[in-house]
């Protein structure tokens, strides 16, 4: 730090204008105080008045020094830089460092308020780069139709505000009792129905998450089949009852086989049926289709018999 010394020499013209001002203005009253009362010893007047301006210029000059370590003694504190923008001084006119705030803003004894701007907090605030978050999860399948028992595999990529991408999510399954799914992504149907599998990824609090949609369809499993009578007349109408037991089914077909062995037909509108053909057992089913598939009768119950009796002429039927 500069000394005293070091200081007004540094601003001698204004340590020399000050103690031209300070002369000048007692040689006035000086003069003024001869010219009034009279008397002499001019020479002797001067000497005081040279004394005077000197130890007033040098009163002065101490307390600019006085404030002008305390401006370095700030900037030194604050890591040695220079106080405000590009290592301007403080202040816009000249202005010393008159007080410092705990926020680190400097006032100026003209006025100027200038921030100092390598505070600690303020540097670390810079060294800290934006936390990378989670911009989008992507699934390579956003919907699924499935049967029960079978199995399919989803994946996953996250993507990062850095570019950068991985495959770490949590899968989730919104009903476990439609579809269940693995940590590896793998998705197991287990009974006709709707399920959202959901892939959820977080970082820095912040969480992102992509769908896939599981519908779950089942061929028909089968069904209760009744008549409204179990003999009729050639050309007699009877009405034939199916109820499937899945609610999916979407077109039955009624099935008669005749006693020669000849298959009929025919799809269940409003169930009526007649038959033309043949006398005898005839044996009446169903065949169900839905989306998934068609079920078949198979078991003893998907079967009834209906006996024809008198031959009867007839145009339309079995």
């Amino acid at each position: 730090m500069d000394s005293f010394i070091q200081y007004t020499l540094e601003h001698f013209w204004q340590s020399a204008a000050a103690i031209i001002g300070i002369m000048a203005g007692l040689l006035a009253i000086a003069d003024a105080f001869k010219t009034k009362f009279g008397g002499g010893g001019v020479r002797k007047s001067l000497y005081i008045v040279c004394g005077i301006a000197f130890l007033v210029s040098t009163m002065y000059l101490k307390e600019q020094y006085d404030l002008y370590r305390r401006e370095q003694e700030v900037v030194e504190q604050d890591g040695g830089n220079t106080i405000g923008n590009g290592g301007d001084s403080a202040g816009n006119g000249g202005g010393t460092v008159q007080n410092v705030s705990g926020e680190g803003v400097v006032f100026a004894g003209s006025g100027n308020t200038v921030i100092i701007n390598n505070s600690e907090d303020d540097a670390q605030k810079a060294d800290t780069p934006e936390p990378v978050t989670i911009t989008e999860v992507v699934l390579n399948k956003t919907s699924l139709d499935m049967r029960s028992n079978e199995e399919e595999t989803l994946s996953a990529v996250v993507l990062y505000s850095d570019n950068s991408r991985d495959h770490k999510v949590c899968w989730i399954s919104s009903d476990e009792t439609v579809a269940k799914v693995e940590e590896d992504g793998t998705v197991t149907a287990l009974a006709p129905g709707t399920a959202e599998i959901t892939a959820q990824a977080s970082r820095n609090n912040r969480a992102q998450s992509a769908v896939c949609l599981i519908t779950v369809r089942d061929a028909p499993t089968g069904y209760a089949i009744s008549l409204s009578t179990d003999k009729v007349c050639l050309g007699e109408i009877f009405y034939v009852y199916v109820e499937p037991y899945n609610d999916d089914v979407e077109e039955i077909e009624i099935c008669a086989e005749a006693p020669s062995g000849e298959i009929f037909k025919r799809p269940m509108e409003d169930g009526a049926f007649f038959v033309y053909t043949e006398t005898g057992k005839w044996k009446i089913y169903a065949s169900l289709k839905n989306e998934a598939g068609v079920y078949e009768a198979a078991r003893e119950e998907d079967f009834v018999t209906l006996e024809v009796i008198n031959i009867l002429e007839g145009t339309s039927g079995f």
